[in-house]
Parts: C-alpha cells; sequence; structure tokens
C-alpha cells in the first residue's frame, strides 16, 4: 500500500484484472473462501489505484468486480453440490461461466468440491 498515492500493489490475490482467472492450488493451501476474504481485507483500505501482479494498472471498482465474480463462483460451486451435480456438471460450468480451462481446471477443480461441500 502506497497511502499517500491511494495504490495499492495486490501481486497475485489479483494477478490478472480482464477476464478474471483463478488459479487456486489446493494442494499448496489455496482456498477460494479465503481469497474473497483477503480481497474483502484489501478492499477496506483507502484506495483508487490497483496495481495487479501481472496486468495493467486498474481502479478500486475493477477489483470489487473481481471479488464479485469470485463469490458468485464459489457460491455456484455450493449450490451445485447441494443439488447433487456431478463433477463433470460442475466443470463444465467453470469452465463455460469462469473461464476455466487446462492447467486451472487440473489445480482446482476438485479442491473447491470438496471446499464448498
Amino acid at each position: 500500500m502506497l497511502p499517500e498515492e491511494r495504490i495499492v500493489v495486490m501481486g497475485d490475490l489479483f494477478a490478472i484484472w480482464g477476464p478474471p482467472r483463478h488459479l487456486i492450488d489446493y494442494q499448496s493451501g489455496g482456498s477460494v473462501r479465503e481469497w474473497s476474504r483477503s480481497l474483502e481485507r484489501a478492499l477496506e483500505l483507502d484506495f483508487d489505484t490497483v496495481i495487479p501482479g501481472h496486468s495493467g494498472v486498474t481502479d478500486r471498482a475493477t477489483m470489487e468486480d473481481f471479488l464479485r465474480f469470485t463469490v458468485r463462483m464459489g457460491e455456484t460451486v455450493r449450490a451445485m453440490n447441494r443439488a447433487r451435480k456431478t463433477r463433470d456438471e460442475i466443470r463444465a460450468v467453470l469452465e463455460r461461466e469462469f473461464g476455466w480451462s487446462g492447467f486451472v481446471t487440473s489445480l482446482g477443480l476438485d479442491g473447491i468440491i470438496a471446499e464448498m461441500q
């Protein structure tokens, strides 16, 4: 945080501002719930400008949108678990609605299903 400049540096917590991507490495302790909580804590800070980890400078509103997207992703998987959807059905929704593919899916699919039980 650079308070006088009203800038927050997010690193990999908010790495790419568009389109949203979530690489959740559950084997290394990753968590969609904790990711959301960490973003919420960062948004309690007083800033206007965001420096993401791997893309161009953006603003607070874009980070707020990323948080909403992250929360919606977790809630979607939770609802699908409750509806007893299959792993393949959940994978298809994550790929279609949340941009998951390849490496992201292989690292995160089983973890997010288990976490959002």
